[in-house]
Formats: C-alpha cells, structure tokens, sequence
C-alpha cells in the first residue's frame, strides 16, 4: 500500500546475482515509488516454505513525477535509471536510489503509452499516442530518431536484437519490426482485430508473445536464421540458373533459355531471345511462333507483362508486336481472356500499339512521296510500268493500301535507280 489512485505501470530491476533488488510502480496519482524487496529475499533465506501472506514492503523513494496519469515505467539495464511515460506528453527519466531527475524528454503530441531502455545503448525508445516512436539520447535528451507506421496509438515498444532492432504494437491491431539503424520498417504482421494492449518476448528472444483486446493471445516464433538460410539457397540457385541462362544463349538453345528467363522473371533475358530470333534471316516469325507456343497460363501472364512493358519503349517496341502477334496466331481468344488482368493489359497495350502502326504508315508514306519525286525528275527506271513516253517513267494511279491513314494516290513501280 502507498499509491492513492489506480496503480498502472510496475517494473522490476533487472536481476544481479539471481536477486532483484526492488520494483517501482506508478499510475493515476501522478507518484513514481521504488519498493525494496530485500524484506522479501530476507524471508526466502530464513523459510524455505511458500507463504502466501502479503508481505508488507517499504518504499525508499516516492516523488510526484508527472502533471497528468503515468501509463509506463522502465528500469534500465544497469538498475541506475527509471524513466516514466505520462499522459502529459513527456517522459523523464530518474536516476537511483534518490529519484533525482535526470533528463525531461519532449517532443511527442500525444500521451506516452510504453517506455524501453536499449539493453547496449545510452538510447530510449518511447510509443505515443501520436502514432509514432522516438528514439532519444539519454546524455543531452535529443530525439535520434522518429519512426512513423502506424496508423493509430502506438501502445507498446520493445528493444530486441540486441537492441538492433524493435517491436511495437498499436491500437490498430498490428504489430510493426523496425531497424534500429535506419528506421525502416522491416516487417508487418496482423493478426490481431483489435488494439494489441501487451506485448512481451522470453530471454533469448526466441519467442514473442502479444495480447490484444480482441480475447487473444498470438505467440511468434523468430525465425531470422531460417529466412536467411532459404535466401541463400535461394541466391545458390539464381546463380546456378543465371549461368544456364548465358550457356543457353551462347549455345542457341533459345527454348530452354526462354524457360530460365520465365523462372527468374527476367524480362530482359526474354528480350534477348526474341531478339535473337527475330535477327535471323529466314522467316524470322516462324522462329518465334514454336517458341510462344509452349506459354501457358502463368508464362502466357507474364508474356503480356513483358510485352506491355516492351511496347512502352521506343526501342523495344518492335520486339514487342512481334512476340505479341505470334501470341495472337497461336493462343485462342478463349486462353487470352482466362489470363488473370488482361483487360487492363490490353488497354495499355492498344494506345500505343496504334501510335507505332501510325508511325509506320508515315513511313511508308514517304517513300511514295519519295517514288513520285524520282519519277518526276527521270530518274526511274521504268521497268514493269505499262506506259513509257520519251524514256519517261509514268507513275500509274492506284488504289490507296488500307493503311488506316489518308490515302496515297500512286504505287511504286521502280525496280532499281539510274543515275
């Protein structure tokens, strides 16, 4: 007994010599107390027995340490510091056995929900209200870092890792794994429906407990070193895969370079197979078509992926409507349209596949523009025209090619230049 309101936040020194020398409590009286437990270890020492009796403890230091309710207490590694959280928007850290202030730290908005030491620093973590955890420099009170996440109240922070890294759990149910480092969120997890009121990890750090107000208890497991083993497996056989890539190439076996590509999801690799295969002299299409042949369902996804990405670009553009007219020669209406997206990659596709087509009309525009000037100038052979007056080339009328643009009024006629 002592405290005159409800008592909201207790923390224990940290053990030295398998004994805890006392415990420190607060809540909604505004008091930070500090209990010696040596009456306890007195009792221990003498009966061996469990008593289930309270036990009166005394308190050796009491001081009024916030303006509002305080909601969190700490004890740092060494037993030497407290630092408390309050609903005033400060947290202050106390030095022992006195309670002397030691540093006021500001800057939150809101509330402070949950404080913790760094088990190798000089550094404190403190969640907010605000949504946002801070990191503070307990030599001269500056805030290092500010981590921001979370979309409601951050109610609980911890230190892991070694102090490396840290969890937090919010009023939004979820709960966030920060790098210490950089302040980057490295991962999230929900698991919870409601706020994550607790949360508390074993010694090793190996397991990670967190209670919610959603009537549920969710235990974690860390499995970093699994992770890292399965992504250095994985980096053994992208390797392996990307040198059967360039054998492939160097070899010409594009079906089988192809394949790798499709598994790496290599776009560019791709690229370079059907570029190969469009160089080719004969029938370069007829090259490609077996090749689009064997993609389906995942492969033919990513296919439009990758040909909807070559389209955009002006230098890969050509590649592009090629592989996609060999995908619509070979692939039926019907195993187009079970393609997972494919609305929304046809209607990207189709601008500028209208924009290239209208390019090349152009083109081919100007070289009948070019023909009429040559043949005007006698400078064409009139080889295979019907009508020759006076050694000059006549240039017949015909009807203009279906080019989807304005029409051209003449034909080529020539079959070489005379100078």
């Amino acid at each position: 007994e002592g405290h005159m309101g409800a008592v909201g936040a207790v923390a224990f020194a940290h053990p030295k010599g398998g004994q805890v020398d006392f415990v420190a409590t607060a809540g909604a009286d505004r008091l930070l107390k500090v209990w010696s437990l040596q009456p306890l270890a007195e009792e221990r020492k003498e009966d061996m027995e469990i008593d289930l009796s309270p036990l009166a403890l005394k308190a050796t230091a009491s001081i009024a340490a916030h303006d509002k309710e305080i909601n969190t207490v700490a004890v740092a590694p060494n037993n030497l510091y407290l630092a408390t959280g309050s609903l005033d928007k400060t947290v202050r850290v106390w030095k022992m056995p006195h309670l002397s202030l030691h540093v006021a730290l500001k800057g939150h908005r809101r509330g402070i929900w949950s404080v913790h030491f760094s088990p190798i620093d000089k550094v404190l973590a403190s969640a907010s209200g605000d949504r946002t955890i801070r990191l503070w420099n307990l030599a001269d009170g500056s805030c290092i870092r500010t981590l921001e996440g979370h979309t409601s109240s951050v109610l609980k922070c911890q230190f892991v890792s070694y102090g490396t890294q840290i969890l937090s759990a919010g009023a939004d149910g979820l709960l966030k794994h920060w790098e210490v480092r950089n302040g980057e969120c490295i991962s999230t997890f929900d698991e919870h429906e409601d706020k994550v009121w607790a949360l508390c990890s074993n010694r090793e750090e190996q397991m990670l407990a967190s209670g919610g107000g959603d009537s549920t208890i969710q235990i974690w497991r860390d499995e970093t070193e699994q992770e890292e083993k399965k992504a250095q497996e994985e980096e053994v056989t992208r390797v392996m895969k990307e040198q059967e890539l360039s054998n492939a190439l160097k070899q010409r076996r594009f079906d089988a370079a192809a394949k790798i590509a499709f598994e790496l999801d290599r776009p560019h690799n791709l690229l370079s197979v059907c570029t190969e295969l469009l160089s080719m002299e004969d029938e370069p299409l007829q090259l490609l078509t077996p090749l689009v042949c064997d993609w389906s369902g995942d492969k033919l996804a990513k296919a439009l992926e990758f040909v909807r990405d070559w389209t955009t670009n002006k230098r890969h553009c050509h590649i592009g409507q090629k592989v996609f007219q060999a995908i619509l020669q070979t692939k039926s209406s019907e195993e187009i349209m079970k393609v997972p997206g494919i609305e929304s990659l046809l209607e990207a596709i189709k601008p500028y596949t209208e924009r290239h087509y209208s390019r090349i009309v152009r083109l081919i525009q100007s070289t009948f523009l070019l023909d009429m000037a040559l043949a005007s100038m006698n400078v064409l052979e009139a080889d295979g025209v019907e009508e020759i007056h006076g050694g000059d080339a006549v240039v017949e009328p015909a009807d203009p090619p279906d080019l989807g643009g304005s029409p051209v009024a003449f034909k080529r006629v020539r079959s070489g230049i005379s100078v």
